[in-house]
């Protein structure tokens, strides 16, 4: 499996691309998740402050663009933690889970009305949801162009869209980068190949909402993935405070490595 980049719209992704059976395989057996999937009852899980105040981000930006009730889509919610939040804020929420251990911990803990599998896998009627989130989830999928067209004809006209990736031409991921190939290290701008398949960036993700049929109106840096999903990341005490400050500069100038992206479906597709 090697890196490649697409010559027409720049989008960097893996090749070649796992089928969707083999991924969900993956999945199914807890491989990429670093788990079994069994049938252990899975205690109460407290959610990352951090995850939380992302969270009440995408919310508070959702109302501030005009979604604040009305019918919720997560499209890879793992345990419902967003979903959670967002049925708090007041939405009538679903989400898709292909993890079985995770879709069910969060029917059976948290009581949301979470089905198991793909988008392919459910049937929703079209169309029938104001907001669809794809949460640290696109970057995961065989085919993101596809699940974008199906996600635009579930959302009802003037529904929003709202994406969070990895952003791989972000300061971190460029210095990082930088410093691997000056030592002569191997480097690979995507996490852990085959648990993520594509590297976008903002003007990539963009192009692609674009041309699915997507306006899309906001796009936010996210808090760096140190300071997030990659908490922890160093193998010592030096190397752990460069890559803080290095997030927090990212930041600063508003170059971070994570990305959220909202678009609205304004065509009636």
């Amino acid at each position: 499996m090697q890196i490649v980049r697409c010559s027409s719209c720049g989008v960097v992704c893996t090749h070649p691309v796992p089928t969707e059976a083999e991924l969900l395989r993956l999945y199914e057996d807890g491989a990429l998740l670093h788990e079994l999937n069994t049938d252990e009852v899975v205690e109460k899980i407290e959610f990352p402050q951090w995850k939380l105040k992302e969270h009440s981000q995408i919310l508070r930006m959702l109302a501030d663009i005009g979604v604040y009730r009305g019918r919720l889509l997560d499209i890879g919610c793992l345990w419902g933690s967003f979903l959670d939040s967002a049925r708090q804020s007041g939405f009538d929420v679903t989400g898709i889970e292909p993890y079985e251990r995770a879709a069910r911990y969060a029917r059976n803990i948290l009581k949301l009305n979470v089905l198991s599998g793909s988008l392919k896998d459910v049937a929703l009627p079209y169309p029938s949801f104001d907001a669809i989130t794809i949460l640290d989830v696109i970057e995961h999928l065989c085919d993101p162009v596809e699940e974008l067209r199906t996600v635009l004809r579930l959302l009802k006209l003037n529904g929003v869209l709202v994406v969070v990736t990895p952003n791989v031409e972000g300061l971190p991921v460029r210095v990082l980068g930088l410093k691997r190939r000056i030592f002569g290290q191997p480097w690979c701008p995507i996490d852990d190949m085959p648990w993520h398949l594509w590297g976008f960036t903002p003007r990539t993700m963009v192009r692609v909402l674009e041309l699915v049929g997507y306006r899309v109106e906001k796009i936010r840096g996210l808090s760096p993935s140190v300071f997030t999903t990659n908490t922890g990341a160093g193998a010592n005490q030096w190397k752990r405070f460069s890559l803080a400050a290095l997030g927090s500069i990212s930041q600063l100038i508003g170059k971070s490595d994570r990305l959220a992206v909202y678009a609205r479906r304004v065509d009636g597709a």
